[in-house]
């Protein structure tokens, strides 16, 4: 088996207000559709995300491709996940201020990042506990923000197997947690394959890896020194078709740089 394709890792601070020059450059990036789909969401902050986080993704696809951001031809799948078919593998999430994207020749992947808020410290525990079989939820330790970085686990892997969160058969849907239709959806832990996660569900037993990492939130300034907070992630890619052994290349970009990235 050849060296596998490496992921690359964008992780980005978003501005919580931009000048109106940056605004008119990430909207350039945007497909006319799209421009008009985030111009009907009402609340500012939300929309100013939004449009930066598209065009983010956007420039660095096509920068990846070698295409202008405007082209690329992103589909959305029947369970809602943007695609490029035949292209690259990409995924991307956001939480807070803090955007997440990874992309790689070799796919499927996934990502998920999560604030961990304590207000939802206790619903993502019982969500948590009908996704994974214990010995997997302990591997993940016992700290205030495990169950977020736990939950990262089961977002990534339903979004690199294209799945989503619909039809994981949980007792009730919950906020910020969406799930749907019944169905049946179980992590468990692989004791005779170190490192290799277990998805069973009615295709049957898959596997996958999982590479977690951490991101913050933007520093807040002042005299405490605030690093921001410690945001958990994680990427899922399939086992045993991919490699453990995978590079990952990680690029950081504050806030401030965001325009800049934009061109």
């Amino acid at each position: 088996m050849g060296r596998p394709a490496p992921v690359f890792l964008l992780l980005v601070h978003l501005p919580g207000s931009v000048s109106d020059a940056t605004m008119e450059r990430a909207e350039a990036h945007l497909e006319s559709s799209e421009r008009l789909e985030l111009a009907k969401i009402g609340d500012l902050l939300t929309r100013t995300r939004r449009t930066l986080g598209r065009a983010l993704l956007r420039r660095t696809l096509g920068h990846a491709l070698g295409c202008a951001p405007w082209s690329l031809p992103l589909v959305r799948s029947p369970t809602g996940k943007p695609e490029l078919p035949g292209r690259l593998a990409f995924s991307q999430a956001r939480t807070g201020d803090s955007l997440a994207i990874a992309w790689s020749l070799q796919g499927p992947l996934g990502i998920d990042i999560e604030l961990p808020e304590a207000r939802f410290r206790d619903e993502v525990n019982r969500l948590v506990a009908q996704a994974m079989d214990a010995p997997l939820r302990a591997s993940f330790g016992g700290g205030e923000a495990a169950p977020f970085q736990a939950w990262t686990a089961v977002e990534a892997i339903r979004k690199a197997s294209g799945d989503g969160l619909d039809g994981l058969g949980f007792d009730e849907p919950s906020d910020p947690v969406r799930t749907g239709a019944p169905g049946a959806f179980r992590l468990i832990d692989l004791p005779d394959t170190p490192g290799v996660i277990g998805e069973q569900g009615p295709g049957g037993l898959r596997s996958w890896w999982l590479h977690p990492f951490q991101t913050r939130t933007a520093a807040v300034p002042g005299p405490s020194g605030d690093r921001g907070i410690a945001v958990p992630g994680c990427i899922a890619w399939p086992a045993p078709s991919v490699p453990a052994e995978r590079e990952v290349v990680v690029t950081t970009l504050a806030a401030a740089r965001v325009s800049g990235y934009l061109g």
